[in-house]
């Protein structure tokens, strides 16, 4: 199956059911985003397995980068899912274990970095 449709969108996608959106819609904005930040992730993992970079108490940072990438696999599915079909549809849903092991991986990081208390420009 090919990623080209050859068809046009007009602006319209569609989600997970079958229903058609605007591409503006806050779903395909939010998980556009998402996509963005896994796309991200992707350059830093690879940067990260270059160069052998390890994380303290949570191993490798591929390790950990890879099981943040699958989880906003899994948000990037429910952003794509109509509200009402969440549960039928979705075998695998973002978890407040998710939450607090992103919470906890920042949280160790600001104590090896230090809190950031402005803006970063990259």
């Amino acid at each position: 199956m090919s990623i080209v449709s050859k068809k046009g969108d007009d602006g319209w996608t569609t989600l997970i059911d079958g229903s058609s959106v605007e591409k503006s819609d806050l779903q395909p904005s939010g998980y556009g985003t998402v996509d963005e930040l896994f796309s991200f992730s992707g350059v830093l993992k690879s940067l990260c397995k270059e160069n052998n970079i390890i994380i303290q108490d949570k191993g490798s940072a591929v390790d950990v980068l890879d099981k943040i990438q699958q989880r906003l696999i899994v948000l990037m599915a429910e952003l794509a899912t109509p509200k009402k079909m969440v549960s039928t549809l979705l075998k695998d849903r973002i978890k407040e274990e998710d939450i607090i092991f992103i919470e906890e991986l920042i949280y160790d990081l600001e104590n090896k970095t230090g809190k950031i208390d402005g803006f970063v420009i990259p």
